[in-house]
């Protein structure tokens, strides 16, 4: 029973964790025009719009990732949660996105995001 409670506690807080996240998120990209929406700051930089493509386009692939893969997982679900929370939070860490979640080279529309996100 403690098990199964503290599981319940532990996916209530990370739902909760996700939920303020977002709502910060859109807080923030609401902030933008569009013009500075698709400003990159280098040649090499994405601008505020391919980072907020590329969150949905993560956000995306978790959401697939964990309703099928809860269905065959033999592993404690929470195993990793620690390693993954530590990797995505380490802003030193400079990872190359993967070719699924490279955002598109079309303009972004703030609001249009926005609404993704929202849905």
């Amino acid at each position: 029973m403690g098990n199964s409670l503290n599981r319940k506690l532990m996916n209530e807080a990370f739902t909760r964790a996700v939920r303020e996240n977002t709502d910060s998120l859109l807080k923030q990209l609401s902030r933008f025009d569009y013009p500075e929406f698709n400003h990159k700051p280098s040649a090499a930089g994405w601008s505020a719009g391919e980072i907020a493509e590329h969150i949905l386009l993560f956000d995306i692939r978790l959401n697939s990732i964990l309703s099928g893969a809860m269905d065959h997982e033999e592993r404690d679900p929470q195993e990793k949660i620690e390693e993954m929370v530590r990797q995505m939070t380490d802003l030193e860490n400079k990872m190359v996105a993967p070719a699924f979640l490279v955002p598109s080279t079309a303009t972004k529309n703030p609001e249009a995001l926005i609404n993704k996100i929202i849905a």
